[in-house]
């Protein structure tokens, strides 16, 4: 029987994640040749997003992102736009901001590679930012706020939560999105968004992803030609910093939030809700540094230990129990810290019984127990990945993710390497190591009860965590 090395070097003949890498004149080109690919994908990242917006003024990156589709100097209105993501984009023309980057994405079929790129780096060189548009998007963008935080009480609410699990952290990277809050997105004027713009979008921040069967376009000399005359007129500009990374990741202020969605500003739901996560640092390391082989050791052993807890809480929470639809476990991996999660939504009854078996879960591994477990959940992991077909769009998605996260593109060899080498007295270490009961945070929302009394569990909570 041949071991889980073997299965990776023997299945893994062109690794989807390989991609390769070129210089446009100065500006990176990552790029990948899938023979079978029917589209060309293409992304444009800019390092830059809701980490560099003015204090106070938390937002602009996002209305940054939303004003460029409003006009260009070949699309005058926001119809001609819409016009060229039917008839050039199959419809894909799209743009993201988070925390630390803005990415436009386009799929279009290889005849029209041209003209896709005209029209996607006019929004980059020649966005109008007219004043009417402005006062329209914000508005929009407003809404967009507001449908995901509901009301005040749940925008107070979040930041309170947020700012006891990550106190030491600065308020924008405690943000739910780069939407920023509605209280700083009010404040945000037109000309924010054109300094942002001039001060950001620029070559020294942007960087090229492209996927597909080059074969059709020239080959990749092809396509840097068509790059080259875009790459010229790219202004010069700021250098946006990297992440944040802190070094450490403070206690948490309040260890356990227990009330219920009324009081939270959120809408009513019969179950009650649990959530015990615990956030610690990243290894810190200067502006554009790779990750380190450390590092990369560690979040395979987070990863690892969280597809063994989720699998354990299933069993018992779902399986044994009945209690709940789902319930498990899920990790992040943010370019400042590293976070593990487990929970479910259940029957309110059980809550305190469920926090209990959570609890228990963490407290057995750490003690060595589910060993034959984890080698059963460390293969699983290892061999789904080997047997899924990919499409291109996810592949180079995944790519664009790993480059904002880790300033590093890793191959799909690499990242299952490192699971095999992860051995189960590695995972055990690392909880005893992290997940300490003064690191973990608890958040429980129930339903408001008839009397409206609040539930006398939260002392009950504490304790039960400082075991």
């Amino acid at each position: 029987m041949i071991n889980l090395q073997e299965k990776i070097e023997k299945t893994l003949i062109d690794d989807p994640y390989d991609f390769a890498a070129e210089s446009v004149n100065g500006i990176p080109l990552f790029y990948k040749h899938f023979p079978s690919a029917p589209c060309m994908h293409i992304r444009i990242v800019f390092r830059f997003g809701a980490k560099h917006d003015p204090v106070g003024k938390e937002g602009v990156a996002h209305l940054v992102e939303h004003m460029i589709f409003k006009g260009t100097d070949i699309f005058d209105t926001e119809k001609d736009m819409e016009n060229f993501r039917k008839n050039m984009t199959l419809g894909t023309l799209n743009a993201q901001t988070a925390i630390f980057e803005m990415v436009l994405t386009a799929n279009c079929l290889p005849y029209n590679l041209e003209k896709t790129l005209e029209g996607l780096m006019s929004m980059v060189l020649t966005p109008k930012f007219r004043d009417e548009d402005f006062k329209t998007e914000k508005k929009i963008v407003m809404d967009e706020a507001w449908r995901r935080f509901k009301n005040e009480k749940q925008v107070a609410y979040i930041r309170k939560i947020r700012n006891a699990r990550l106190s030491n952290l600065p308020d924008r990277l405690r943000i739910v999105s780069a939407l920023g809050w509605p209280e700083t997105i009010s404040k945000i004027e037109n000309t924010d968004v054109k300094d942002m713009y001039k001060k950001y979008m620029v070559k020294e921040n942007i960087s090229f992803f492209m996927a597909g069967n080059f074969d059709l376009v020239g080959k990749v000399d092809g396509v840097k030609k068509l790059l080259e005359t875009y790459i010229s007129k790219l202004p010069s500009g700021s250098v946006a910093d990297f992440p944040y990374i802190p070094g450490e990741i403070s206690l948490p202020t309040t260890q356990v939030f227990d009330t219920s969605y009324k009081d939270a500003g959120m809408s009513e739901k019969k179950q009650s809700s649990i959530n015990i996560s615990c956030s610690f640092p990243r290894e810190k390391k200067e502006n554009g540094a790779l990750l380190s082989d450390s590092e990369s050791l560690r979040i395979a052993h987070l990863i690892l230990a969280c597809k063994l807890i989720d699998d354990i809480i299933y069993e018992k929470l779902r399986m044994d129990k009945g209690w709940c639809y789902s319930a498990g476990a899920s990790f992040g991996i943010d370019p400042e810290f590293l976070k593990l999660s487990l929970g479910a939504e259940l029957n309110p009854e059980h809550t305190e019984e469920a926090l209990q078996i959570c609890k228990d879960v963490i407290d057995e591994i750490k003690k060595g127990m589910y060993g034959e477990r984890f080698d059963q959940i460390k293969t699983l992991a290892i061999e789904s990945p080997l047997a899924a077909e990919r499409l291109t769009g996810d592949v180079i998605s995944n790519v664009v993710d790993d480059f904002i996260t880790e300033n590093h593109l890793f191959t799909l060899k690499s990242v299952l390497h490192s699971y095999n080498n992860v051995k189960f007295e590695d995972v055990v270490s690392f909880l005893n190591e992290y997940i300490k009961p003064e690191r973990l945070f608890t958040e429980i929302l129930r339903p408001t009860p008839e009397d409206k009394k609040r539930f006398g569990f939260v002392s009950k909570i504490k304790n039960l965590f400082r075991k």
